[in-house]
C-alpha cells in the first residue's frame, strides 16, 4: 500500500495494522461512526481542519497515544465514560488525512484486516492542502455508490419479475390441473399474406432474417407464419428482446413439420418480464434447401405473420418444436401443461363420426345412428412427456371409451357418464408415440374431447447434435 502526498512523493504504508493496535471510541460517538454516512478521519494535530467541513462528510479526529488510537467527533466531554474498544472498522470512512502517511498508516491496515477496502490515505500539511485529493476521493465514492444503487434497483426489478412469473405460473398450473379452459387469445398483430403470391426465401445457412413487428414482448402466447409451399430445410425461429438482446423463446421446426399453410408456434406460457421491443429472428438451417415464407400484403419486405397474446397466468403449454435451452435460460418446469394446440386441432376420426372445428380447448365428436366403434387419432405429441391425461364428456347417447398411447398401452374401457367429464391417464414411455381414443357404443351420441394435459419429465430431451441451433 502506498500514499501520494502533496509533493508527489510516494511513500510506503503498512498493509496491515500493527499487532496489539487498539482503536477506541466514546460510547456517544458509536452511532455516528456506524450509521453509514460518510466520515473523514483526520489526525487530531492537523491544522486548518475547518477547511474540511465543506467536503460533504463529517470530521472525526484520531487521537494517537501509546495505548492506541481514539476516534472522536468532538472534544472530550466532562463526564465521559471510558472509551469502547472497536472490534470492526467503520464502513463509511472516505479518507484518512494526516501530515505524514506513517501517522495513520497503521490505522489503514485495520480495514484490510477486517476484510474491507481501506480508505484513501492523504498526506497533507493541512486541511486546505488536502481538499483536492479529498474531493477526488469523495467523487469516486459517490460514483461507486450510484452504481451500487443501480445494481440494487436492477436486482429488485428482477425479483419483482420473478415473483410475477411465479404467481402467473402457479395460477396457470392450477387452471390446468382443474381442467378450466384458458381465456381466448387476443390477436395483437395480423399481417395477411400477399394475394399476389410474393415470397421471402430463406436459404439454408444464410444470415437470419430479423423482423421488427413494432410491438412489446409481454403477453405473447403464439406466433403464426404462413408458408406458401412445403419447406426443404429446417426453420429456426427466435423471439428476441431488442433492448437486452436476450432470446426470450425459440423453436426449431424440422422440414417434415413445415407443409404449406399456417405454422403456429406457441410459447410455454405468455411472455413475462420487463417490456421490450420485439424482434423475430428467422433462419433456414441444414446443408441445403430453403424455406419460403409468404410476404405480407402491407409490407412485401416482411413475412406474413400473426401474433396473439394472453394475460399473465393465462395457461401453461408444452409446445411442439420448442428449444428449451432458450426458455428463461433453464429447463422446462416439471408441472402439468396443456398439450400443444396442434394435438387437438389435427385430430382425425378413423371410423364413423365427425369432429367439429372446435374452440381450441374442446372439439365435439358427433356419432351417427348405427355406429358401433370408432377411433380418434390425435395430432403430434411433444417429446419429453412422462404421462398424458385426456378428458372426455358424453353429451348424449351411450358410449364407453379408452385411451391408447403407442398402439399398445391402453386404459381399461370405462363408461362415459352423461354431462360429466371423465379423465383417462396413461404413462408415456417411448419418446412421442401416437395417441388415440377408442370409443364403442350404440345409437347416436355426442362426445366432447378436451385439450389433453401433459405431465413433463423432470428435464426435456436434449436436442440431437445435428439439430443444434447455430
Amino acid at each position: 500500500m502506498q500514499c501520494r502526498g502533496g509533493a508527489g512523493i510516494v511513500q510506503p504504508v503498512p498493509d496491515r495494522a500493527l499487532p496489539g493496535l487498539l482503536v477506541r471510541a466514546p460510547t456517544e460517538d458509536l452511532p455516528a461512526l456506524f450509521d453509514g454516512r460518510p466520515v473523514i478521519v483526520v489526525e487530531s494535530r492537523l491544522p486548518d481542519t475547518v477547511a474540511l467541513h465543506g467536503a460533504g462528510a463529517r470530521i472525526c479526529r484520531a487521537h494517537l497515544s501509546p495505548e492506541g488510537v481514539t476516534l472522536r467527533f468532538g472534544p472530550p466531554r466532562s463526564r465521559e465514560a471510558a472509551p469502547v474498544t472497536l472490534q470492526h472498522p467503520p464502513p463509511a470512512v472516505l479518507a484518512l488525512v494526516a501530515q505524514t502517511p506513517l501517522v495513520l498508516g497503521r490505522l489503514a491496515g485495520w480495514w484490510r484486516d477486517g476484510g474491507l477496502e481501506p480508505p484513501v490515505l492523504i498526506a497533507a500539511e493541512g486541511g486546505l492542502a488536502a481538499l483536492p485529493e479529498l474531493m477526488t476521493a469523495a467523487l469516486a465514492a459517490a460514483g461507486a455508490a450510484a452504481r451500487r444503487v443501480c445494481e440494487l434497483e436492477d436486482r429488485c426489478a428482477a425479483l419483482r419479475a420473478e415473483a410475477e412469473h411465479l404467481r402467473a405460473s402457479v395460477a396457470a398450473m392450477l387452471n390446468t390441473v382443474a381442467g378450466r379452459s384458458p381465456p381466448g387469445m387476443e390477436t395483437r398483430l395480423d399481417l395477411a399474406a400477399d394475394p399476389a403470391g410474393s415470397t421471402l426465401r430463406l436459404a439454408a445457412g444464410a444470415a437470419p432474417l430479423v423482423v421488427e413487428p413494432g410491438m412489446p414482448t409481454p403477453g405473447i402466447a403464439r406466433l403464426s407464419l404462413h408458408l406458401p409451399e412445403a419447406a426443404g430445410a429446417a426453420l429456426s425461429v427466435r423471439l428476441i428482446g431488442a433492448e437486452s438482446g436476450r432470446v426470450l423463446c425459440a423453436w426449431r421446426v424440422p422440414p417434415a413439420a413445415l407443409p404449406a399453410g399456417w405454422l403456429h408456434l406457441e410459447t410455454p406460457e405468455p411472455l413475462l418480464g420487463r417490456p421490450e421491443s420485439l424482434l423475430i429472428g428467422l433462419r433456414a438451417e441444414g446443408e441445403a434447401g430453403e424455406v419460403a415464407l409468404s410476404a405480407a400484403a402491407e409490407a412485401p419486405e416482411e413475412p406474413a405473420l400473426s401474433i396473439a397474446v394472453l394475460p399473465p397466468g393465462g395457461r401453461l403449454v408444452r409446445p411442439l418444436h420448442m428449444d428449451w435451452a432458450h426458455w428463461h435460460d433453464d429447463a422446462a418446469v416439471a408441472a402439468p401443461r396443456q398439450a400443444p394446440a396442434q394435438m387437438l386441432a389435427e385430430a382425425r376420426v378413423a371410423g364413423p363420426g365427425e369432429l367439429d372445428a372446435g374452440s381450441g380447448a374442446m372439439r365435439c365428436l358427433a356419432l351417427p345412428e348405427g355406429w358401433e366403434a370408432t377411433r380418434v387419432d390425435f395430432g403430434p405429441l411433444p417429446e419429453g412427456c412422462a404421462a398424458l391425461r385426456c378428458d372426455l364428456r358424453l353429451g348424449a347417447g351411450v358410449a364407453e371409451a379408452r385411451l391408447m398411447v403407442g398402439g399398445a398401452a391402453a386404459t381399461p374401457w370405462r363408461v362415459l357418464p352423461e354431462q360429466e367429464a371423465r379423465p383417462f391417464i396413461l404413462p408415456v414411455t417411448d419418446g412421442a408415440p401416437a395417441v388415440a381414443v377408442e370409443l364403442r357404443g350404440v345409437g347416436a351420441a355426442a362426445v366432447d374431447l378436451f385439450q389433453p394435459v401433459l405431465f413433463p419429465a423432470t428435464r426435456p430431451p436434449e436436442p440431437a447434435p445435428e439439430a443444434a441451433v447455430a
